[in-house]
């Protein structure tokens, strides 16, 4: 501080010291799903030296925390018969309630989410079938002209298999770049969670497979004469 003289004087009293005795881990003050760089500043006193208005006590149980709430009652008024005792919940209920805010958008992105699984499975699934039941009369011509019909099978699922190994690579790797914006609404998990992309990758993956391998048995079950007839 700059007095009037325009001296530098040292304006902390005595009662503005204070002796600290250990350090915390960085916790998270206001909200779980803000960054830690943001919970800076917490100083915790011993209660004989601030004494607060209020009170809060942590209980830990190895049995239902909500069953002991009637228990803590009975400790609390044996202490005291006037003190007020609220706010009873569980840890549970407290991140809970710290999160509503979070729970409507990520439920709806969850709902999209599944929308666009179901549009993405009819859409892998319509195109592949489509593409394979064009190669019907071609089917037929190389049916004709000699080709097992087991070949023409595994020649037109492997071609499809391609064509859906292409697309989930692409898919994948534009799903890693986009999914760090919805990073800071996440709580407790990632947002790049191998086990959720690779289940994705697999029921996607099936899906192609069906919609390769059901026409292109239809396909090659049918009479060549038939095929190039129609």
């Amino acid at each position: 501080m700059v007095d009037g003289e325009g001296l530098i004087t040292n304006s902390v009293g005595p009662d503005n010291l204070y002796t600290i005795v250990g350090v915390v881990r960085t916790i998270k003050q206001n909200e779980l799903t803000s960054p830690a760089s943001e919970h800076v500043g917490a100083y915790y006193f011993p209660y004989r030296q601030q004494v607060p208005g209020t009170q809060a006590v942590v209980v830990r149980t190895a049995t239902d925390p909500a069953g002991i709430t009637p228990a803590m009652r009975d400790v609390v008024r044996r202490m005291d018969a006037e003190l007020p005792l609220f706010g009873t919940e569980t840890m549970t209920q407290r991140v809970e309630d710290s999160l509503k805010a979070r729970k409507v958008p990520l439920m709806l992105l969850g709902v999209f989410a599944g929308v666009a699984l179901f549009l993405a499975v009819v859409g892998i699934y319509g195109s592949l079938a489509y593409s394979v039941s064009q190669r019907r009369r071609e089917i037929g011509i190389r049916m004709a002209m000699g080709s097992a019909p087991e070949d023409l099978f595994r020649s037109v699922v492997a071609q499809g298999m391609r064509v859906t190994a292409l697309g989930l690579v692409v898919g994948m790797g534009t799903s890693l770049l986009l999914t760090r914006w919805v990073q800071s609404v996440l709580f407790g998990i990632q947002a790049t969670d191998l086990r959720v992309m690779g289940t994705v990758a697999v029921v996607l993956a099936l899906v192609g497979l069906a919609a390769c391998v059901v026409p292109a048995r239809r396909a090659t079950a049918v009479d060549p004469v038939s095929a190039l007839s129609s």
